[in-house]
């Protein structure tokens, strides 16, 4: 038969035959040098098959002509499968990374950008989905640094989502109700820890979890780049712009984390957070 027919059959592009030949990889039963005509016979199918399997697993067109000229046993095709599932699995986690990426770009046009430096903004936020543990902590506790407590609870989250296999948008979150930023008399931490989702999903009810569903605000935005321990400063002077503008604190504060100190996809461990306080007119 000749190429076009074999390349019916075979479902392969008359250019990827005529490319397979010029590697010497795979070439026609019969060709005539003087009219470049070329035949193929049903015979060939299974070896062309054998090169389009092994090109799907993601072997390269010349590990493949070596693979086929010396007949390799299982042990070897084995080795060499699961090297390139190791490679894929990298390219999904790569890919993973820029969706996540992606993402935090979408929530933020959603929520009216991003600020710069120390400059305060006024923006509508749309209303967020998302997975959350509220919990309080006590001041001063003497067997566990406030530290330490978030770190165990975000911990938790984080189990519990790899559970029901959720699927989240970025970036994170933490609501204070008081005690930090609020009501700093309280002797207790009232706050709410947050992973946004794509849509909400049904929980047990005997879960420490909760679906919850943030509500869209206006809210003062600024930026914080730097130690969270450092976070206060830019607070009060969000606090000082409320006051001369005269607006009123309208719900907790969100601590939203654009990037982390162990963000492997930072050029720089500096962290970027963005504290948003909703408001109302004084």
């Amino acid at each position: 038969m000749n190429i076009a027919q074999f390349s019916k059959i075979s479902g392969v592009p008359v250019s990827t035959l005529h490319y397979y030949d010029k590697l010497a990889l795979f070439s026609p039963a019969e060709k005539n040098d003087q009219n470049g005509y070329r035949d193929y016979t049903a015979e060939q199918l299974s070896e062309l098959n054998k090169i389009l399997t092994l090109r799907d697993s993601g072997i390269k067109l010349d590990a493949i002509k070596a693979i086929l000229s010396k007949q390799p046993d299982i042990t070897y095709l084995s080795q060499m499968l699961e090297e390139n599932i190791a490679l894929l699995e990298d390219e999904v986690i790569d890919r993973r990374n820029r969706i996540q990426r992606i993402q935090t770009d979408l929530f933020l046009l959603k929520n009216g950008g991003i600020p710069l430096m120390n400059e305060i903004i006024i923006k509508q936020i749309e209303p967020i989905h998302g997975v959350s543990i509220r919990r309080s902590y006590k001041k001063n506790d003497p067997n566990q640094t406030f530290d330490a407590f978030c770190e165990e609870i975000w911990q938790e989250l984080e189990e519990k989502i790899q559970k029901y296999n959720i699927s989240l948008t970025t970036p994170c979150m933490t609501r204070y109700f008081e005690g930090l930023f609020f009501d700093p008399s309280s002797s207790l931490i009232d706050l709410e820890i947050i992973e946004p989702v794509i849509k909400p999903i049904p929980l047990k009810h005997s879960e420490p979890l909760q679906m919850i569903t943030l509500p869209g605000q206006t809210v003062v935005s600024a930026i914080h780049h730097g130690s969270l321990s450092e976070i206060g400063d830019t607070f009060d002077k969000m606090m000082v712009w409320l006051k001369t503008n005269h607006y009123e604190v309208n719900g907790p504060i969100r601590e939203i984390y654009h990037r982390v100190e162990t963000d492997p996809l930072a050029d720089q461990a500096t962290p970027v957070t963005e504290l948003q306080i909703p408001i109302t007119d004084g």
